[in-house]
């Protein structure tokens, strides 16, 4: 398990905190335990379940995730819409909306993602719900 919560002052184990938009998690590290970047191990998860047959280096798949993380910051409806919406019905409708005019651009670039994307449900929802939990964080550039 990557993250586990722990209480307070646990001896001999070394912590920190990592604040996540909805909630605060204490990452440990000891035991043999790996402490990952939240970024990295949202990441690494998704891939696993995902892409275990895509081509790309993990740092490539990292980049594309990144990429399209950037293009929906950058769409005209996230800040307005989306970012300051409270409305969370409202917040996931504007969502999906942006998300599919990012996908929609890059199907040419990536048509087995572009694929992925619009025929498989399950997929779909793990995307859905990967890319606006890290578009809620604060990211580096995709370079």
């Amino acid at each position: 398990m990557l993250y586990n919560r722990a209480p307070a002052g646990v001896a001999g184990v070394a912590s920190r905190n990592i604040r996540l938009p909805h909630e605060r998690i204490r990452v440990v590290a000891g035991h043999g335990n790996v402490v990952k970047d939240p970024l990295d191990a949202i990441i690494e998860q998704f891939n696993e379940q995902w892409f275990s047959g895509w081509e790309a280096t993990p740092e490539d798949q990292r980049i594309v995730l990144l990429q399209l993380i950037q293009k929906i910051k950058e769409h005209p409806d996230y800040q307005s819409k989306f970012a300051d919406n409270k409305d969370r019905q409202n917040r996931d409708l504007t969502f999906k909306k942006i998300l599919d005019d990012v996908m929609l651009k890059k199907r040419r670039q990536d048509a087995d993602l572009y694929k992925l994307y619009s025929k498989d449900e399950g997929f779909y929802r793990a995307f859905f719900d990967t890319m606006k939990r890290l578009s809620e964080m604060d990211l580096p550039d995709a370079g």
